[in-house]
């Protein structure tokens, strides 16, 4: 979801470093939210299904996108925060006829988003058990760090739920403390490139919209360019905060005048 930065008034020159206030931009409200839409569900029913033809870690891969795509519209921040709420992508589990259960959709949308944290080496050697196992690590250094483990050492699906186990233990003694958590903005901002890498992996052509319907691409792009405009606010908002920060810093450490009259003649 788009966030402006909205930099609070400074007060003085030489005040502390501006803060910065995360406002909500709300995007265009996503297909089946609020309400079943009866003819989405029935052909995310039709796809999924299509899909669960295939078998392994590209499968799961296949239904994660498409479930990301056709409900969220692409971005996971809106799957982790709408994803209970989402009426149509909640009334899948109601279906009799869907091949794959809701809990195994769900996690298969969650490691598509966690594959921008894991190196690609990583993601093709773990199967889908194991990758799912890792998703209740927060900190990234301890996910990969647990990855490679489970690659160099082969460990069972078994195995690793132990190694996991340990870690979230040893997290919650503040033995092992994570990194600081890292403003929002940062976290949005930086999924941008691998958005771009794979919006760009294979080429555009009018052939996509025999599977992807030329009305469904005029609606993704009209949400593309709102959210568009709403990160152009968000980077000129940072750059804005950023310019404060750097001036206030600037007058902190400008050395300061003795009092009138010291060092004159007597």
């Amino acid at each position: 979801m788009p966030r402006r930065l909205k930099p609070t008034p400074q007060p003085a020159a030489d005040a502390a470093p501006t803060t910065a206030e995360l406002v909500i931009i709300e995007p265009p409200s996503l297909p089946g939210l609020v309400e079943v839409d009866a003819a989405l569900l029935d052909e995310a029913v039709s796809q999924i299904n299509r899909i669960y033809v295939s078998k392994g870690l590209e499968m799961y891969f296949a239904v994660g996108e498409y479930v990301l795509t056709t409900f969220f519209g692409g971005d996971p921040e809106a799957f982790h925060t709408r994803g209970k709420g989402h009426a149509t992508f909640r009334a899948l589990g109601e279906r009799a006829d869907l091949r794959l259960s809701h809990t195994a959709i769900y996690n298969a949308v969650a490691v598509v988003d966690q594959r921008r944290l894991l190196p690609d080496d990583l993601i093709s050697a773990l199967p889908f058990t194991h990758q799912r196992l890792l998703l209740p690590i927060k900190d990234e250094g301890a996910k990969v760090k647990l990855a490679r483990k489970a690659v160099k050492d082969d460990l069972s699906s078994r195995e690793l739920a132990v190694e996991v186990k340990r870690e979230k233990a040893r997290h919650r003694k503040g033995a092992r403390p994570g990194r600081p958590n890292l403003p929002a903005f940062v976290k949005a901002l930086g999924r941008l490139r691998s958005i771009r890498e794979q919006a760009a992996s294979e080429p555009i052509t009018a052939e996509a919209f025999s599977t992807y319907g030329p009305e469904k691409a005029r609606l993704l792009l009209a949400d593309v360019e709102h959210w568009m405009r709403g990160l152009r606010e968000t980077t000129d908002q940072v750059r804005e905060a950023l310019a404060a920060w750097s001036a206030s810093t600037e007058m902190q450490n400008k050395p300061k005048a003795g009092p009138v009259g010291e060092g004159l003649p007597t």
